[in-house]
């Protein structure tokens, strides 16, 4: 894949400094957490997209998604799977909805969110440094903070123009994102960096946290 130029997403990711030894190969395993509100819908279509490009281009991206209201357990929407079958991805078959926790927020190097309010909600419940690594998914198409309509609850047709909407965007997120030392990218010129994790890991489990009560409680993590 080509180097793209990522300016308008305003942002940086630097791994230098989180180098794994692989078969004599140097690379960079770069966390996206895709945020949505349900996680049956939009963010499952658009983490297992991605995971499925990085899969196909041998990137080292570990993508996985969770809802800011999910329902712990629930399955992908059926129309969800089947746009994304439509383009020969499979991934979001093993999909289990998860509410967004601490340790997803804290692992990922880049979180990408469909709209500002979830942006907000997002931003309220979390840590100081996660606004400088959240992004709206569409700054990856050139296309700023532009909202994704949430296709739940509606035709088939809605989901295809939802994926078609997030595609680009996603494809332009894992060209960049190719992570060995020759073919690193940069975004813009914000200046955070992050560590990322070993080749292979697998995304973390969701730990589910409520502001008011500061409860933890470890769930399972799904594919993504």
């Amino acid at each position: 894949m080509d180097a793209v130029d990522e300016r308008s997403s305003g942002l940086t990711v630097d791994t230098a400094s989180s180098k794994v030894q692989n078969s004599n190969n140097v690379i960079i395993v770069t966390k996206v957490l895709v945020i949505c509100r349900t996680n049956t819908c939009t963010s499952p279509m658009a983490s297992c997209y991605l995971q499925h490009l990085a899969d196909q281009e041998g990137i080292p991206i570990m993508s996985w998604s969770r809802g800011l209201a999910a329902s712990p357990g629930a399955s992908a929407s059926a129309n969800a799977s089947a746009t994304l079958k439509q383009h020969g991805v499979s991934l979001i078959d093993e999909h289990q909805a998860q509410q967004v926790g601490a340790t997803d927020v804290q692992l990922a190097d880049v979180i990408l969110v469909m709209n500002e309010e979830q942006k907000q909600m997002l931003l309220n419940v979390s840590s100081e440094d996660v606004q400088e690594r959240t992004r709206f998914l569409l700054s990856f198409a050139g296309k700023g903070a532009e909202d994704i309509q949430d296709p739940c609850g509606m035709a088939q047709a809605a989901y295809d123009e939802c994926f078609a909407q997030m595609k680009p965007a996603l494809q332009t997120l894992a060209a960049t994102l190719t992570g060995t030392p020759s073919r690193r990218r940069r975004y813009a010129s914000n200046p955070s960096s992050r560590v990322a994790s070993p080749v292979g890991s697998r995304p973390p489990s969701a730990v589910a946290a409520t502001k008011s009560e500061g409860a933890l409680a470890d769930t399972k993590g799904s594919v993504c």
